[in-house]
């Protein structure tokens, strides 16, 4: 067995914000686009909604090692790295993308989010496969269950590979 290293790892969690406004409008459609300009202009009603460990579990944003620290010292050593991961920065070109499920109805969409409408259109259409491969395998999953009776495993916790990017290199 190998010297264990000492690791930095950001975690992050999903936590809510949500905000009730009252809208006077003649039909469903006028009042949610009617709050929505309300909220663009400076809304200050908004209740942040405390993390629910049931619902939902934290996921690894990053993790760096001493041996990244080292190597990343060698390569840029007027950066101090180990001081950027103590400080939790997050990664610029980390950004997520929104579900929403009615586990009532049964119904979902997706939450189109502005990041999105500024990627060049083929990075966009790269991230939306990669998206569309996982949701495929958790329909295929889920269908295999509901076929078999049997209960689904929790899906593993999810990690998002760290990667330092310097200011001269484009994003991946």
């Amino acid at each position: 067995m190998g010297r264990k290293l000492k690791h930095y790892v950001l975690l992050c969690r999903p936590r809510f914000e949500v905000a009730v406004i009252e809208i006077d409008a003649e039909e469903h459609r006028a009042a949610e686009v009617a709050a929505l300009e309300k909220v663009s202009l400076g809304f200050k009603g908004w209740r942040l909604v405390p993390f629910d460990s049931r619902e939902y579990r934290p996921h690894v944003e990053q993790c760096m090692s001493e041996s990244d620290i080292e190597i990343d010292a060698e390569i840029a050593p007027e950066v101090d790295v180990l001081a950027e991961a103590r400080a939790v920065k997050r990664d610029e070109y980390t950004r997520y993308a929104l579900v929403m499920a009615d586990i009532f109805d049964g119904e979902g969409k997706v939450l189109p989010q502005p990041w999105m409408f500024e990627l060049p259109p083929m990075l966009e259409h790269d991230l939306c496969d990669d998206w569309i491969t996982d949701l495929k395998g958790v329909k295929a999953r889920a269908l295999k269950s509901a076929k078999e009776g049997a209960e689904r495993p929790q899906p593993p916790a999810s990690v998002v590979p760290f990667r330092r990017t310097g200011k001269d290199e484009e994003p991946r």
